[in-house]
């Protein structure tokens, strides 16, 4: 934990990489989602919960030289635009693997160059371990074991050779024409393509 009143960004093995000296406002949304289905009569059955992510909005205010202030914002950018997972140290709790997706700050005229504050987005990152299993082939389904044919499971064929065309659609298309204008003149075609009466 932190010491009294202070706040801080700490690496994951407790060192910190940023430290505020003067707190502002904080806001934690910790929520959840009751999932829903829809059942007979238009009512609805809640099943599962399924928990989103920690999203922190903090306001804090850096102070000191106009050296140390830039070294503290430089580090803030670096955590904005990388990937590391960091916590948020509090006097009382400590949020455990965030990340920072935004961050804003500003001086005041009245403060001068020695306080800067300090707005910052924090998002929980949750990695998860993808687990898999070997499955089973399961019994086909044949169309004698099935109501509807279209149910039954698809059956492999085989390697299938596409055989070229006896005529190509330019001949098809030539002998369709031939014929239109023959039969128009009284004329018939063989299946040779020679005319004839």
């Amino acid at each position: 934990m932190a010491a009294e009143n202070e706040w801080l960004l700490a690496d994951e093995n407790g060192n910190s990489l940023v430290t505020f000296q003067s707190f502002i406002s904080c806001e934690v949304s910790d929520e959840g989602e009751v999932l829903k289905m829809p059942t007979e009569k238009g009512g609805f059955a809640d099943y599962n919960k399924v928990a989103e992510s920690v999203k922190i909005r903090v306001n804090l205010a850096l102070q000191g030289t106009d050296a140390d202030i830039q070294a503290a914002l430089t580090n803030l950018k670096t955590l904005k635009d990388g990937t590391q997972t960091f916590s948020l140290v509090t006097p009382t709790v400590e949020y455990r693997n965030m990340t920072l997706e935004s961050l804003n700050y500003s001086r005041k005229r009245e403060d001068g160059l020695k306080v800067c504050y300090v707005e910052m987005t924090l998002i929980e990152v949750r990695e998860v371990e993808a687990q898999y299993t070997a499955t089973t082939a399961k019994r086909r389904l044949t169309q004698k074991k099935v109501k509807r044919a279209d149910c039954a499971s698809s059956q492999a064929t085989g390697k299938t050779t596409a055989q070229a065309p006896a005529k190509s659609a330019e001949q098809n298309l030539d002998d369709w024409a031939r014929n239109r204008l023959n039969k128009k003149k009284g004329l018939t075609v063989d299946s040779s393509g020679t005319g004839g009466r």
